[in-house]
């Protein structure tokens, strides 16, 4: 929740937030505005080479300067310090945002995202990030739910090798990157070259609860003795008369006796409303329920079930293959399949689910599959994003996001099955709607799959762009077809693994030049600067048993790159101005799409002077004066306590960055 004024001078009041010096401007609508101060920080040389990893102390690499104005060179930045000093409460973020004006002058800090790319939400549902409420943190594993949106950003588009649309981002948003001398560095979006390596994660480790599916309220129900009993019981005892208790939910004076004297079936969507009215628990009522299903009724329990691999191989398929027609006043839904043995696979599935017998007949080539019309309520109530009527809009289900994995895998199996193909080369899932394409490349990473998506534009005879999401290469198409056990015959897969191979530094090039031995493979390695991500075991292994040269250091950095997938750059071109949005995270990366990528926040509990690096990313020096309001500090009310113990802690002035030579591995 972001705090208003009213909120943030109860802080002040209580001393739980300190701002000072505090002027009368300082507290606005929804955060701070805050000054700058009398020193800046600019790098002391130009043109070295900085190394992270192998410095102590930065503070070296930096001037201080005071002075009453700070100068900012065209395309160029500088840290500045706020001139008030700053505690933090304890449950209390701070998003960090360069005041409008200044932003119009060129000047920029926020690094944020296009609003339409995709990002996992805090239920593990994949949304876009205008859409969501919070996202994905890789590294600390967790779920952020601080969001700040921007209007008419700058945008960059970023292209990589794995996908032909853009990955759209502020200029200044920051990368996981591979320099070849340090290893993992952070890159911004403008300074990316054709050819450079960001990371991709490789696994997403959300689990996932347990979910359970519903009845629709369209369902038709019939009561068993017992609990007609128990109605009629709970009625007399409240003294609700059956026409008063008719009116309570909106329907005929009888109704309740329709209940009761179980001749007929009663919406289960109005007989929820006279359970609740009476105070009958719903778990002992579903025990005592009966569901109609083609001219016969089965137990509640058939559709109230948990969300697993069968249940999700059902959804998948009919998000895939699925259709809603309309016969006057009704609908139906059907399933269109040429094979025969999926056919069979889909009835014997339908008919374990459901205990009913499904009706298949023939459409020349096709079959058409009957869905009884008791599961197709089931399907709309339960999973509404991928069985909708328009193919193109469908999504993943939430209820199927939320699951764990075999109900992930099994919906992914679903689909390929239904809109999915094997040949010599690919093993891919086609689809003609954006979100679901990108929902499943999400999905895919909780299964440890990372993969491809290409977009083939609509030219003729069409009415819709096809999506294409495939694991590319030999060794990603093994792990698809063990996680995800599609049940259509598949293609042989190749022995050769070309595509996802592991950049690496001088260090370990010079460490594996030194092993002795054959050495075939390693001085191809060695040449390329790259090694397979099958191989990984192999080469460790040589390392730590030849010890070579700082064979240490190598396994450390080679570990620490196997981490991550890495994407080529294969193109960067300006995006014009749109929405973006920006996110607070506890260790200030979060997963936008499949990359990992930074983020700008103050922490709880922080205190001292902020330093925040400004970027000036116009033609022109910009020159701005002490005691400026130049900095606003958004103030989000976060879930718990947790109070910031980082290096800055206590800073004053202006603080250069630490040296990571402790944390580099």
């Amino acid at each position: 929740m972001v705090l208003a004024r009213d909120e943030i001078y109860k802080l002040i009041e209580k001393k739980s937030l300190v701002v000072d010096p505090l002027y009368a401007d300082t507290v606005r609508e929804n955060g701070l505005d805050l000054r700058i101060g009398g020193e800046y920080a600019i790098y002391a040389y130009e043109g070295a080479i900085v190394r992270p990893c192998s410095l102590e102390d930065a503070r070296p690499l930096f001037r201080i300067v005071k002075a009453e104005e700070v100068v900012i060179p065209p395309r160029n930045f500088v840290l500045l310090t706020t001139e008030e000093y700053i505690k933090m409460p304890d449950d209390v973020v701070g998003l960090a945002t360069l005041r409008s004006t200044l932003a119009r002058y060129g000047l920029v800090i926020p690094p944020c995202v296009h609003k339409d790319e995709y990002v996992i939400d805090v239920d593990g549902v994949p949304r876009r990030a205008e859409e969501a409420v919070g996202v994905y943190d890789p590294l600390a594993r967790s779920f952020s739910v601080k969001k700040v949106v921007h209007r008419d950003a700058p945008l960059v588009r970023v292209y990589t090798e794995l996908s032909t649309e853009p990955f759209v981002v502020t200029p200044n948003h920051k990368f996981m990157s591979f320099d070849p001398v340090v290893g993992i560095v952070e890159k911004r979006a403008d300074q990316l070259n054709v050819g450079d390596f960001v990371a991709v994660v490789r696994f997403v480790d959300i689990a996932g609860d347990a979910q359970y599916t519903d009845l629709h309220p369209n369902h038709f129900i019939k009561v068993d003795e017992k609990l007609a009993q128990v109605i009629e019981d709970r009625r007399r005892e409240l003294g609700l008369t059956h026409k008063k208790l008719g009116v309570e939910i909106g329907s005929s004076k009888n109704y309740t006796l329709y209940v009761v004297k179980r001749k007929w079936g009663v919406r289960y969507g109005k007989l929820s409303k006279v359970l609740n009215i009476l105070g009958i628990e719903r778990s002992f009522a579903v025990r005592h329920m009966h569901v109609a299903l083609t001219r016969k009724y089965v137990p509640a329990s058939v559709f109230i079930r948990k969300v697993d691999r069968d249940v999700g191989y059902l959804v998948g398929y009919y998000t895939g293959d699925g259709y809603t027609i309309r016969e006057g006043k009704k609908h139906r839904a059907l399933v269109f399949e040429k094979n025969e043995y999926l056919v069979e696979h889909l009835v014997k599935l339908l008919e374990k689910l459901f205990k009913v017998s499904v009706a298949v007949r023939k459409y020349g080539r096709k079959h058409i599959i009957d869905i009884p019309n008791a599961v197709r309520l089931w399907l709309l109530r339960n999973f509404p994003e991928g069985v909708g009527e328009y193919q193109p809009s469908r999504r993943v289900p939430a209820l199927i996001a939320r699951s764990g994995r075999d109900a992930v895998a099994g919906f992914i199996a679903g689909l390929f099955d239904a809109e999915g193909y094997s040949d010599g080369t690919q093993d891919y899932i086609s689809t003609s709607s954006r979100d679901l394409a990108y929902g499943v490349r999400l999905l895919m990473l909780r299964l440890g799959i990372v993969a491809y998506l290409e977009r083939k534009k609509c030219v003729k005879h069409c009415n819709y762009d096809a999506w294409y999401v495939y694991p590319p290469g030999a060794f990603a198409r093994q792990l698809f077809r063990s996680a995800v056990k599609p049940v259509k015959s598949l293609a042989p897969v190749p022995k050769k693994e070309v595509v996802d191979l592991i950049p690496i530094t001088e260090l370990i090039a010079k460490s594996l030049a030194e092993l002795p031995g054959k050495r075939g493979l390693i001085e191809n390695y060695v040449r390329r600067r790259r090694i397979p991500v099958n191989r990984l075991g192999e080469v460790l292994n040589a390392l730590r048993t030849h010890r070579p040269k700082h064979w240490v250091e190598a396994v450390e950095q080679l570990l620490a790159l196997s981490r991550y997938r890495w994407a080529k750059v294969t193109g960067v071109e300006n995006g014009g101005k749109d929405v973006v949005v920006d996110w607070e995270t506890p260790s200030h990366w979060h997963l936008t799409d499949i990359y990992i990528t930074h983020n700008t926040v103050v922490d709880a509990g922080f205190e001292g002077n902020i330093t925040i690096e400004v970027v000036n990313e116009s033609p022109n020096t910009i020159v701005l004066k002490r005691g400026l309001r130049f900095l606003h500090l958004i103030l989000v009310r976060a879930e718990g306590s947790a109070k910031y113990s980082g290096t800055y802690q206590g800073q004053r002035g202006v603080t250069p960055p630490k040296g990571l030579k402790r944390e580099c591995i």
